[in-house]
Formats: C-alpha cells, structure tokens, sequence
C-alpha cells in the first residue's frame, strides 16, 4: 500500500495533519497528473457508526436534519487536502454511489443488513455481490469551491444531504420496480437519474450516470483466490517455519 502512495492515518489530526500536508505537498511539485481518492465520511456505513455520526452531528448544532442514508462527512481532512493541493488542483469529482439490491437505512422489517448480505465471502464465494452499480458523478472546478473553512463545512454537508435524497429516489424505484414485477432485480436506472437530477439540480448538474456489471468471472475470481493464496504463502507460512525452526534449534537451549 505504500508504494502506491496510501496516506496512513493514526486518526489523530495533531499527527495526521503533519504526515498529510507532507506527503500532499510532494504532488504540487511533480508534473505527473495524480489522483486522490478520498472518502470524507472516513469509514463504511453500519448501524455503530451511523449512531456515532448521529452523536456528531448533535454536537455539532447544524441547521440540517441528518441524513439516512449517508453518515455524515467530516471536512477537517478534505478541507486540508484542498488547501494543500491548491497550487496543482483543477477540479474536485464528486461520486454518489448506488448498488442495486441494497437495503435502505430506513427499512425496519428486521431483514439482513447490507454488510451482512454484501461482504468478501459472500460477493466470491456465492456470487451475490450487486447485480448493478449506478455511479452519479459531477465535476466541481476549484473556483467553485468555497475556501474559508466554515463556508467550506455548510457547502460539505449540503451536497451529503443530496446525495442522502438520491439514494433515497433510487430506493423507491427499486422497491416500485419490484412490486411491479417481482422476477426482475433491476430497474430504469437512466429513469431514475433523470428524476433525481431534477429533483436535485444543485448537486447533479453536469453529471452523468454510470452504470457497471460486478459479477466476476471464474478467471477474476481463480486470479483473486491466487493472490490471496500467494500473499498467505509469503506472509503466514515463513512466520510458521520460523517459529519450529526456534523451537526445534534455538528454543532447546532456553
């Protein structure tokens, strides 16, 4: 991870703010495009930390309700990011991601959740990863970004508010599309991305969707259970051989 570049974080900004301004700074000064790919929630979406996001915001005393479907961001990092990398920065793309045959945050009919049903065991082992994901990208030049860091924390969070009501219009014409007919997973997704580009203008303008088939085929999955098999091998079996190699030699003596 660290020879492509991974930022490692100790989630202490005292000494994330040094080793990321460092480590950001050497793409200003490098004429190589770059990409930094960021979530600014910080951590995956389940009912632990959707409740710690929840305790946040109260603390926080934001005007906005918080949203269901999304945990909110936090904009100390990305703010800082953006600072940075203002001398080399051209634009920011925002991607508002949606899996078919996910859950909503507000279903209460006590169902698997999506990290249960969606996992690494479940997406290679019994091919039940998303059948399609439904990408919602907008490109936002850096002139259009707001610079003083309060500002910057409103505009954050209004456009996770947005991305809270496309997912929510996605749920909807999902479960629509499958009391309508319950043989089919998947619904009109250029459909959906039309009504929810009207309903929210300020976040999608500009954007387009994307959409992508998951479901791995026996080569990608034979290649991904090579790698893990190899990285096992290089890892865990010389830790083992060295340990009975201390017990049989060396452990004898002590």
């Amino acid at each position: 991870m660290a020879k492509i570049e991974f930022i490692f974080l100790a989630r202490d900004w005292v000494t994330d703010k040094i080793s990321l301004v460092k480590q950001l700074t050497s793409y200003n000064q490098t004429e190589l495009p770059y990409w930094l790919l960021l979530f600014p929630e910080g951590t995956t979406y389940c009912d632990n930390t959707y409740q710690k996001s929840k305790k946040f915001h109260e603390t926080s005393n934001y005007a906005t309700k918080h949203p269901i479907n999304v945990l909110l961001p936090r904009h100390t990092g990305l703010h800082a990011c953006l600072q940075t990398l203002e001398p080399s920065l051209t634009a920011i793309y925002d991607m508002t991601i949606f899996y078919s045959g996910t859950r909503p945050a507000s279903a209460t009919d006590g169902g698997i959740s999506n990290e249960e049903h969606f996992n690494i065991p479940s997406i290679l082992w019994q091919h039940q990863g998303p059948k399609d994901v439904h990408i919602f990208l907008s490109r936002i030049a850096k002139e259009d970004i707001p610079k003083e860091k309060h500002e910057f924390e409103i505009w954050l969070n209004e456009r996770w508010i947005a991305k809270d009501k496309i997912l929510e219009e996605m749920y909807r014409m999902q479960t629509a599309q499958k009391s309508l007919d319950s043989s089919k997973s998947e619904f009109d997704a250029q459909k959906a991305f039309n009504k929810v580009t009207y309903a929210t203008p300020e976040l999608v303008k500009g954007s387009s969707l994307k959409e992508k088939n998951l479901e791995l085929s026996r080569a990608d999955r034979i290649f991904v259970v090579g790698f893990i098999w190899i990285v096992w091998s290089m890892v865990f079996l010389p830790t083992v051989f060295l340990w009975i190699w201390w017990k049989c030699t060396i452990g004898l003596f002590l």
